[in-house]
């Protein structure tokens, strides 16, 4: 039997939890997944919800909360202690989904054999906007270590090219499940949701400029639903002219309440400046709501503009009036038939047998001894 050392930060939670089921029902594979709460990072869930959230009582799950600031020297020395508990246990191989620095990287090249080292990377180009200590560290992240798992072709690609002496698995994100709705969409107005963190590159501003020119022509006819955490809110509330149209959440969403903002919008629109992988589009996918994305090429992985979703030109808030307004126009002839597509595009592409078999290949193609 082989064994596995996963390390999940608790922002990454919800990328791991269904591979996670899926794997441990492996019996040549025994997985010790080993949580890390970060101090004031948002967490999916709470350490106390996960052993309600995986299939067997004999995966091994241990938790780590950090009290102190990841760049805290106290940080460094309690990262120490858990590693080498780790080492301890001596994993056949260490995967390790979270970022962490700048202590953690180095001390896992020290205390583990790189070889048998997997570090998931979610963002191999950087976002715009994105602060240059973390693409310092991302950078320092890729000479340490051999072993690299992305989420989309499109940073495989770009990893490759300038890293060719390395591996790069593509495993792309499964889909995100917090529980089953009853809800449906509202039939009076078209429900336009913007969901996640509200960052630079998220584009927020451009869904909000084409929402005022569409109010123009379409007053009472839709609503722009918004739910995420923002730190400069008032550089978007600005540019707001018709505050009525807006439902407004800035607050951290509970898990509970997911399901339910995704199956009453019967849009999500990804106004995204540009775009690794997103956790938004996989809820879209799980519960049915049809996405509305930037064209851009991590987007046009998974989305056939008029199959399972639409696509208007990034940063460009005149494509999207036009794109918003020809799909009010059309709504009651097209939902229900772009709904079908969607289900069927997901039923085909997310089987979590396929995902699982990704992983186990991945976890054969690191270390000499097959499972």
């Amino acid at each position: 039997m082989k064994s596995i050392a996963w390390i999940t930060a608790s922002s990454f939670i919800d990328v791991d939890l269904s591979i996670i089921n899926s794997l441990n029902s492996e019996k040549n594979l025994k997985i010790f997944w080993h949580l890390i709460f970060v101090k004031n990072e948002k967490s999916t869930f709470k350490f106390d919800e996960i052993n309600s959230k995986v299939s067997s009582t004999s995966l091994f799950v241990s938790h780590l909360i950090l009290k102190k600031r990841l760049s805290s020297v106290k940080t460094l020395f309690i990262f120490l202690d858990f590693l080498l508990k780790i080492k301890k246990s001596k994993p056949d191989i260490l995967y390790v989904n979270a970022d962490l620095e700048p202590y953690f990287s180095i001390l896992i090249r020290l205390f583990f054999n790189p070889k048998n080292l997997i570090i998931s990377i979610h963002d191999v180009k950087p976002h715009s906007g994105q602060s240059k200590i973390v693409t310092f560290f991302s950078k320092i992240k890729v000479k340490l270590f051999y072993n690299f798992h992305v989420f989309s072709k499109t940073q495989q690609i770009i990893f490759l090219k300038k890293n060719m002496n390395k591996k790069c698995f593509l495993i792309p994100l499964f889909l995100q499940d917090y529980g089953i709705s009853k809800s449906v969409p509202q039939s009076l107005k078209i429900s336009f949701l913007f969901f996640g963190t509200i960052r630079e590159n998220k584009g927020l501003e451009y869904l909000i400029l084409a929402s005022n020119k569409l109010n123009s022509f379409y007053k009472g006819k839709f609503e722009i639903i918004i739910f995420g955490k923002c730190v400069n809110w008032s550089f978007y509330k600005q540019i707001i002219e018709h505050e009525e149209v807006f439902n407004i959440s800035l607050k951290a969403v509970p898990n509970d309440h997911i399901p339910d903002i995704f199956s009453q919008s019967h849009y999500l629109i990804l106004p995204y400046k540009d775009v690794t992988q997103s956790g938004p589009l996989m809820l879209a996918f799980n519960y049915r709501t049809i996405p509305i994305v930037s064209k851009l090429p991590g987007f046009e992985e998974l989305i056939i503009d008029g199959y399972n979703g639409y696509m208007f030109e990034s940063e460009n808030f005149l494509s999207l009036y036009e794109l918003m307004s020809k799909i009010i126009k059309n709504h009651d002839q097209s939902y229900n038939n772009m709904i079908n597509n969607l289900s069927e595009f997901v039923k085909n592409k997310y089987n979590i047998i396929d995902f699982k078999l990704a992983y186990l290949n991945m976890f054969n193609n690191t270390i000499d001894n097959r499972f």
